[in-house]
């Protein structure tokens, strides 16, 4: 059963974010005037269909829930010259249209992003216990203490703001503020070098404090959530593509699936956080210059902006197929990783 349930729950979830994904496809072609014909949410027979609000599309629900995609009126050579068919609409309303999709997903995850910061926060690390006869216990930091900021970073959201004050360290003295019965003290602790060559200041260990965010708060926090997840996976892309490295840290659909169905299963918070995630990453790898994605459709209509023309259909299609074929290779290649992990596990 529990194999199902993460089956179940990472077929779903991912398919909600491929249809808000081809939403933004939709919504911003009927608002550039550019004749669409359906949009499907899933795959295969038709399980029920409606008009839409001014007639001119289809909406379908179809058996395979799984994906979705938008069919746009007239797709062939001869449809340039029609300025209500997508390849006859003018350069900037295609350029809208394609971007509309990732910028759904990025939308999507913001607003994910808020509610899960005014729902459950975030946490604030506290002091549990400090080594006796350390810097820190002559400084005079005591059990109980949340660090507010830490050499010169203020620690809002612990999961971006931790990690950077410990890398803004100077390895001489940490700055510290700390809120201590709601009072703020500022401590100036200096580091002591350990036999194994680290630098300590004598805080034995760490426990972790829950903090809720006000609305406008969390609009601000949700930003620097978004930042740090896009540049971590800009960060792994750019390893990948340019070093030949961490393709061990991607997942294929079955990897994926899997991941979202063990999440699922710890409560409402994670899910919440897992879907940004998953939203955010989404909008970044169709913005790729890959031919098949946006991101390459997008290379091709700067092209043609520069040249001031569109670049042929048999070009187009040619670079389609191969950059096809690139995914789909990938996909496979990660489908067997992600096989090769779950046997091991």
């Amino acid at each position: 059963m529990d194999i199902v349930f993460s089956i179940v729950v990472g077929i779903l979830m991912l398919t909600a974010f491929v249809v808000i994904h081809e939403f933004g496809h939709y919504f911003a072609a009927k608002k550039c005037g550019i004749a669409v014909e359906e949009f499907s949410i899933g795959f295969g027979p038709k399980v029920a269909q409606w008009s839409s609000r001014d007639r001119l599309s289809k909406i379908s629900l179809r058996l395979i829930l799984f994906g979705g995609y938008v069919r746009f009126v007239g797709e062939e050579e001869e449809d340039r010259k029609n300025p209500k068919h997508f390849l006859g609409a003018r350069l900037w309303k295609r350029f809208v249209t394609v971007l509309a999709g990732p910028a759904m997903n990025i939308v999507a995850a913001f607003l994910i992003a808020v509610v899960f910061l005014c729902a459950y926060g975030d946490i604030s690390p506290v002091v549990e216990s400090v080594a006796e006869g350390s810097a820190a216990q002559a400084a005079g930091l005591l059990p109980g203490d949340v660090i507010t900021e830490m050499n010169g970073i203020r620690i809002e959201l612990s999961s971006v703001d931790f990690p950077l004050a410990l890398e803004n360290a100077d390895y001489k003295n940490m700055q510290l503020t700390v809120d201590r019965g709601g009072q703020e003290l500022d401590f100036s602790v200096p580091y002591e070098l350990q036999e194994d060559g680290t630098y300590k200041i004598g805080i034995s260990s760490f426990s972790y404090q829950r903090h809720t965010f006000r609305f406008f708060e969390a609009i601000g926090l949700a930003f620097r959530w978004l930042g740090m997840i896009t540049m971590q996976l800009l960060d792994v892309l750019g390893n990948l593509f340019f070093r030949g490295q961490g393709v061990e840290n991607f997942a294929g659909m079955v990897g994926t699936i899997n991941i979202i169905g063990t999440v699922a299963k710890t409560g409402l918070e994670n899910i919440l956080r897992l879907a940004s995630l998953i939203s955010v990453n989404l909008a970044i790898i169709n913005l790729l210059p890959i031919p098949a994605l946006d991101g390459g459709k997008v290379v091709l209509y700067t092209v043609e902006g520069i040249r001031k023309k569109p670049v042929s259909m048999n070009v187009e299609g040619v670079l389609n197929f191969i950059g096809f074929a690139v995914i789909i290779g990938f996909a496979i290649f990660l489908t067997f990783q992600d096989i090769g992990r779950l046997m091991g596990n």
